[in-house]
């Protein structure tokens, strides 16, 4: 297959924040999701890239957005800021942020039944994201 891969430098994956983090280390088909969204089931090289923002299809299968005009590349908010690392099978477009598809969110933590209400400090230790509360 020849395909394009918009792919986050290693500057990009240091802000996501870490419960996205976690949850996708844990959850294979969030992680699938994600990462299909990186990428087209087609080669465009930059040169290709519309003038005008455009709708393309991912293999996730919703849309991102990109355009290439006299400010540089882009991909949804994301910055093209190295174009056409060609490959055997495609190319690669490393881009300066995650893409995140529309509607993903991380579930709020369920607390495990207890036999008895649980403390608010109690409830606050158990969720990951009150870690710096308490």
């Amino acid at each position: 297959a020849t395909l394009t891969v918009f792919a986050p430098n290693n500057l990009a994956f240091e802000t996501v924040p870490q419960v996205i983090v976690d949850y996708l280390e844990k959850n294979t088909t969030a992680l699938r999701e994600v990462l299909e969204y990186h990428v087209l089931a087609k080669e465009v090289l930059s040169k290709e890239l519309p003038q005008k923002p455009t709708a393309v299809t991912t293999l996730e299968g919703q849309n991102v957005v990109v355009v290439a005009n006299s400010t540089g590349a882009f991909v949804n908010q994301a910055e093209v800021v190295k174009a056409d690392n060609l490959a055997k099978n495609g190319v690669a477009h490393i881009i300066d942020a995650v893409l995140v598809p529309p509607g993903f969110s991380v579930p709020a933590p369920t607390l495990a039944p207890t036999s008895e209400p649980a403390t608010v400090v109690e409830l606050a230790e158990e969720a990951p994201e009150l870690s710096t509360l308490v």
